[in-house]
């Protein structure tokens, strides 16, 4: 209202423009203000607007569903009236699933590598034999094959008790 009284007073005092000059510039002056005013509206709604949004989104209420603090409660709101019993024999147990990784397919090639006990390491040994110790996947550009290690191992009679057998590994650090 300040700056249409004082526009008011510049068009009024100003002699160079015409009475049609004056009414036409108060008209697009009185437009202009209805104008802004709309704007500063609307941006005082979109900050409002944007303000909760932000609330709603990063609040810590945002992260909480109905009911939800209550699971926590729920062992402490739940105490077994009888503690319960290791099962019984006469249900059978399931058995646990294999764990691990999937076997490796039959179809693909392998190629066994041995792992050998020295001299000295079989010296005295009753018996020597190989063992799968693990398969590893090789890949090579356009020829896939599993590698399969065997380690060779020794058994040996107890100097002390001929029922005793100890095993020698070959390679151990592998």
């Amino acid at each position: 209202m300040e700056n249409k009284a004082l526009t008011d007073n510049l068009i009024k005092t100003n002699s160079t423009f015409s009475q049609a000059e004056k009414e036409q510039l108060l008209t697009v002056f009185e437009q202009n203000s209805i104008l802004i005013e709309q704007q500063r509206n609307q941006i005082k709604i979109l900050k409002e607007a944007l303000i909760l949004s932000r609330v709603k989104r990063f609040a810590p209420s945002s992260e909480k569903l109905n009911g939800q603090m209550s699971l926590f409660d729920e062992a402490e709101l739940e105490v077994p009236d009888e503690p319960e019993d290791a099962p019984s024999p006469d249900k059978p147990t399931k058995p646990k699933n294999k764990t691990g990784r999937k076997e490796f397919s039959k179809n693909i090639p392998r190629v066994p590598v041995f792992l050998d006990l020295t001299d000295e390491e079989k010296e005295g040994a009753t018996k020597v034999f190989y063992t799968k110790v693990k398969e590893e996947l090789d890949i090579i550009p356009a020829k896939v094959q599993i590698l399969e290690y065997f380690q060779q191992k020794a058994s040996f009679k107890s100097a002390t008790d001929n029922n005793t057998l100890s095993l020698k590994k070959a390679y151990e650090n592998n």
